[in-house]
């Protein structure tokens, strides 16, 4: 009998060490999946400020020629004239 119940205990014992093996596989797993997601958000927030640049150069450029309407009408044949060349 008492060797039964020392089988038993080290049964339970090796159950309980496989569960606490599966539960922090899961946990490292979870860790990676958030770590891949900061470094993707990050990602997307770089190209998005790249992005926000470009257009704010682009506007800062086009400003000027659209002042008046002058300058909008001699802005915009140019450019028909370019797309037509």
């Amino acid at each position: 009998e008492a060797l039964e119940a020392c089988q038993t205990r080290i049964s339970k014992m090796e159950l309980q060490q496989q569960q606490q093996q599966v539960v922090q596989l899961e946990g490292l797993e979870n860790a990676t999946a958030r770590t891949l997601l900061g470094k993707l958000i990050n990602v997307l927030l770089a190209v998005m400020a790249v992005l926000l640049v470009f257009v704010s150069t682009v506007a800062n450029c086009v400003v000027p020629l659209m002042k008046t309407r002058s300058r909008t009408l001699s802005t915009l044949l140019l450019v028909i004239i370019l797309a037509f060349l």
